[in-house]
């Protein structure tokens, strides 16, 4: 830790450190280390800070902007391509939603032709079942009228 803060602590700076001690038994252990820590800088002495350049801080800035620029420009290609995601999906659903309207509008011409055909059907059979009727009530007339021909004594003999 002091040699992370070494180009902070020296000359007129004033060090301040706090320790947390805990009295549960379980963590004794980490309480002695934190106290033993907490004695030994007591025992420094601090000495006029050296100033190294910039303290070091002006290559981690440089680093800092440099990762922000890459954030930027990799959210930006990120928002881009969300972008275009969200196009495609937006097209894709309109896509589907036409087509679902052609689906359904096929299957309604379907239905109705469906229908209509099953309609001429319907009338064309109940036609043939009425024209099989009229030749069963002909046929039983021509039978009832040859019988009665045959009963009549003139053709008697043909019968």
């Amino acid at each position: 830790l002091t040699h992370f803060l070494q180009d902070s602590l020296g000359g007129e700076a004033k060090m301040l450190m706090f320790v947390c001690a805990s009295p549960c038994d379980a963590d004794g252990q980490e309480s002695k280390c934190s106290l033993e820590f907490a004695t030994r800088v007591g025992t420094v002495e601090l000495g006029g800070a050296k100033r190294r350049g910039d303290g070091g801080t002006g290559a981690v800035l440089k680093e800092m902007q440099t990762l922000l620029k890459s954030s930027k420009e990799e959210a930006s290609k990120a928002g881009g391509e969300r972008e275009k995601l969200e196009e495609e999906i937006s097209r894709v659903r309109e896509e589907a939603a036409s087509e679902s309207e052609k689906l359904a509008k096929s299957l309604r011409e379907t239905e109705c032709s469906g229908k209509a055909l099953l309609a001429a059907k319907e009338k064309e059979t109940a036609k043939l079942l009425a024209t099989i009727q009229l030749l069963k009530q002909q046929q039983q007339q021509q039978g009832e009228s040859i019988s009665s021909l045959c009963a009549s004594e003139s053709i008697s003999s043909i019968c």
